[in-house]
C-alpha cells in the first residue's frame, strides 16, 4: 500500500466513477483499476462493487474509506509542516501571561527566540483571570496563569509547570515579619485585605477555611481590584494578605511572605493553549517546553 494508491482509492470513493477519478488524477482508467485491484489483493478485500452503470463502496470498502482519510489528512499535515520548515520557521506567537516569576521560563523563551528568529514572539503581561480570555478570543496563543483560574468546563490543552501555594503578605515590620510561617489561629485578630470573588476565586475559598477556624476579620476591595492597591495596604501597615507565591518573587518592597503552616492553599502555574490552535510556531514552542520539563 502507496500514499499514491490511498489517494486513487479516495478520488474514486468520493466521485464513485472510474472515468472522472482517472480524469481528476490524470491517469487512464487502466491505471486506476489496476491500483484499486492491488489495495483489494493486499487486503484481500472487496472495497467497490461493481454493477451495471453504478459503483459504490462495499461495507469493508466504507471501513477503508475511513481510515483512508485520516491516513491522508495526516500525510498531508505532515508535509506542511515539513515545507514550513525548509522555508525557514516563521510567523507570529502571542503568549499572554501573568508575569514571568521564573528563570526557567525566561531562558526558554530566549533559547526559543535563538532557534527561531523568523518567529515574532510577543508577550502580553495580563492580569489575573485574563490569561484564559485572551486565549478564548483569539488574541493570544499560548498563556502562563494559575490552575485554579481554570473550571472543569475550561476546553483548554494544560501542561503543569510549577507547584506552587499562598503565602501570607504582612509589612516589614510586622510582629510576625520574622517568622519563616503562621499558622491559622496565629491570623485570628488580624485585618485581612483581599481581592474580590471575580478576581480572585481561590482566595475566597481560602479565606472560607481561615474562618472555619476562628474570629479572622477582613476587607475585600472590588473597586480598584489590583494587587498594587493591596500592596499599598500591606506596605502601609493596615492589613495583612495573600499572595500567590510566584507574585512574591517581585511584589514585596517593604513586605515579607510567610508559609501558611496548617491550611492547603496548593496550585499550580500552568501553559495553556486552546486545543485547536494549529499555530505552527505553537507547536514548536510547546515541544521545547515539554522537552524542558520533561513532559
Amino acid at each position: 500500500m502507496t500514499f499514491e494508491q490511498l489517494k486513487y482509492f479516495s478520488v474514486l470513493a468520493e466521485t464513485l466513477n472510474y472515468t472522472k477519478a482517472a480524469n481528476i488524477l490524470y491517469i487512464s482508467q487502466p491505471t486506476l483499476s489496476r491500483q484499486i485491484m492491488l489495495l483489494e489483493e493486499e487486503f484481500e478485500a472487496k472495497l467497490f462493487s461493481r454493477a451495471y452503470k453504478s459503483l459504490s463502496l462495499t461495507p469493508a470498502g466504507e471501513i477503508f474509506w475511513s481510515e483512508c482519510k485520516r491516513v491522508l489528512l495526516a500525510e498531508k499535515q505532515l508535509r506542511e509542516r515539513m515545507a514550513w520548515y525548509q522555508l525557514g520557521a516563521s510567523g507570529t506567537l502571542v503568549c499572554s501571561s501573568l508575569g514571568m516569576y521564573y528563570p526557567k521560563l525566561q531562558n526558554i523563551f530566549r533559547e526559543f527566540r535563538k532557534k527561531h528568529p523568523d518567529i515574532s514572539l510577543i508577550m502580553h503581561q495580563q492580569d489575573t483571570g485574563d490569561v484564559k480570555e485572551s486565549l478564548l478570543s483569539g488574541e493570544g496563543d499560548i498563556g502562563i496563569c494559575f490552575s485554579f483560574e481554570l473550571t472543569p468546563e475550561d476546553d483548554f490543552g494544560i501542561l503543569p509547570l510549577f507547584d506552587e501555594d499562598f503565602r501570607i503578605v504582612v509589612a516589614d515590620t510586622h510582629p510576625l515579619a520574622a517568622r519563616s510561617s503562621v499558622s491559622v489561629a496565629e491570623l485570628k485578630d488580624e485585618r485581612m485585605i483581599l481581592l474580590g470573588n471575580n478576581q480572585f476565586p481561590f482566595i475566597e475559598n481560602l479565606w472560607n477555611e481561615l474562618q472555619a477556624s476562628g474570629s479572622v476579620r477582613k476587607m475585600i476591595i472590588d473597586q480598584p481590584a489590583s494587587l498594587n492597591s493591596i500592596l499599598l495596604n500591606i506596605q502601609a501597615g493596615n492589613y495583612i494578605s495573600f499572595f500567590p507565591s510566584p507574585m512574591t518573587r517581585t511584589h514585596l518592597d517593604g513586605c515579607v511572605s510567610l508559609a501558611i503552616e496548617d491550611v492547603n492553599s496548593s496550585f499550580q502555574t500552568i501553559l495553556i493553549w486552546k486545543k485547536d490552535n494549529d499555530n505552527p510556531p505553537l507547536k514548536l514552542l510547546l515541544e521545547d517546553v515539554k522537552a524542558s520539563f520533561g513532559a
